[in-house]
């Protein structure tokens, strides 16, 4: 049985690591994700038809979440091996990962949704009309199209996959080299039995079996390559079908159809995801505070460093390319319908 951990700790224990929990660190990691979001929403929400730019720049910025994410668990690996890194470090260094994961999961969940209801994957295609034909489409010509569609489709399904496989697998691994030596793991492993880690909002001891037993068990499914996408993936498809469901439910009461499908399950994806990043967010943040104002954690936690910086400097670059890409996608959608208009 699970029993929430209270009281306080007598003094600080584990020593501070602004490079790994500090605000900035934090901050810069929280605006990425959020930036991420904004863009998914933004342009598949407005848009029944994703055009290929649109698709490139939803590409690039869940690129570079999971780069993020690698870079990262990169320096916690390095970190624990040369310096050694706490229980209480580590934890954190899993939750932010998994915010970045969920977050840049957008990408492949939009592109599922474009498969699933017959959207193009890369770009719209468009009728090619041969004029001695009076205006009839030249098979030929879209047939090539197509092919070579399927090809950039094959391509972008392993470009879609590899990254996303490559974190999760690092991240699984550090959990398991985490969970099967909770107890000696760090090289403070006299501060263990004073840390928690934060499940909606509750705190329990990291030494509880079933803790212990649960975290092994999730950890060991994430380390496995493409399996751990395909079941971490599962968490958004079962939200929507839930969804879906009331969706039916609806359309039966009134006999009129409320939203239209696509728009309908990419609405019911965001906002899965986007609740999914809030409960992430807060248990982090519940942990870090709990760490500071119970004394777990020494002095110079909240310090500012130049790590910290260097990280908002980094965050501020990419809003900047985002402001770039909207408007550059703004120009491109314009352009797009203005041609259907002409065509029409």
């Amino acid at each position: 049985m699970i029993v929430p951990t209270d009281g306080q700790i007598p003094s600080p224990c584990v020593r501070a690591n602004p490079d790994i929990s500090g605000v900035g660190i934090r901050l810069s990691i929280y605006g990425q994700v959020f930036l991420n979001v904004a863009a998914f929403a933004l342009i598949s929400l407005r848009n029944t038809t994703i055009l290929h730019s649109e698709n490139v720049a939803l590409a690039t910025s869940s690129r570079n979440l999971f780069l993020t994410g690698c870079a990262l668990l990169i320096c916690a690996f390095y970190q624990g091996s040369i310096q050694g890194l706490t229980v209480h470090h580590t934890l954190i260094v899993l939750n932010l990962n998994w915010i970045i994961y969920l977050s840049a999961l957008l990408h492949i969940f939009i592109r599922s949704c474009q498969f699933i209801f017959g959207s193009c994957w890369n770009h719209r295609r468009r009728p090619v009309r041969s004029p001695t034909l009076g205006g009839s489409q030249d098979l030929s010509i879209g047939s090539r199209r197509e092919s070579a569609a399927d090809v950039d489709g094959v391509h972008s399904v392993s470009q879609l996959l590899l990254l996303p496989v490559i974190h999760l697998s690092a991240l699984g691994t550090l959990g398991i080299l985490l969970w099967t030596q909770v107890q000696t793991f760090g090289d403070q492993p006299e501060c263990t039995p004073n840390t928690v880690l934060m499940v909606f909002g509750s705190s329990y001891s990291v030494l509880d079996e079933t803790i212990q037993r649960s975290s092994m068990a999730m950890y060991w499914m994430v380390a496995i390559p493409l399996l751990n996408v395909l079941v971490t993936s599962a968490t958004a498809f079962l939200a929507v079908a839930v969804m879906a469901l009331v969706l039916w439910i609806a359309k039966c009461v009134t006999h009129q159809q409320i939203l239209p499908w696509d728009v309908f399950a990419r609405c019911s994806g965001i906002t899965t995801i986007s609740i999914l990043l809030m409960l992430f967010i807060s248990n982090t943040e519940l942990m870090i505070a709990r760490g500071v104002h119970t004394s777990l954690v020494g002095a110079g936690e909240e310090q500012w460093t130049f790590g910290q910086t260097l990280a908002l400097i980094s965050l501020l670059v990419q809003m900047v390319e985002m402001v770039k890409v909207l408007c550059s996608w703004r120009a491109d959608r314009g352009r797009e319908e203005g041609g259907d208009n002409r065509a029409t």
